[in-house]
């Protein structure tokens, strides 16, 4: 613990964790990845520019380094996705809008 009330851990797998005092979290692991954790999201960053974000509703935003954006419902269904700004969205069903089609 540091004077200013933040905590690290070191583990033996090269793995860092720190919490502040804010309650945030940030783990990097020895393979470049980097995850931070708050109350309203969890975000996951890649070596490869890859960033997946995790919302406490379920909802996942992805955004690759390629510029494409994957954004999934809580069940996991795509709801948008986009390749180099051309976004294509999911064929909207009956089930998909409870009914009430627009």
């Amino acid at each position: 613990m540091f004077s200013n009330g933040e905590e690290e851990t070191l583990f033996t797998d090269g793995t860092v964790q720190r919490v502040s005092t804010n309650g945030e979290r940030v783990v990097e692991y020895p393979n470049g990845q980097r995850e931070v954790h708050t109350a309203t999201y969890r975000k996951r960053r890649y070596p490869n520019g890859t960033v997946k974000i995790v919302y406490p509703d379920g909802r996942q935003e992805t955004k690759y380094a390629s510029g494409r954006i994957r954004v999934k419902d809580p069940d996991g269904k795509v709801i948008v996705d986009t390749t180099l700004g051309n976004p294509t969205y999911p064929q909207v069903t009956p089930e998909h809008t409870n009914g009430n089609a627009p």
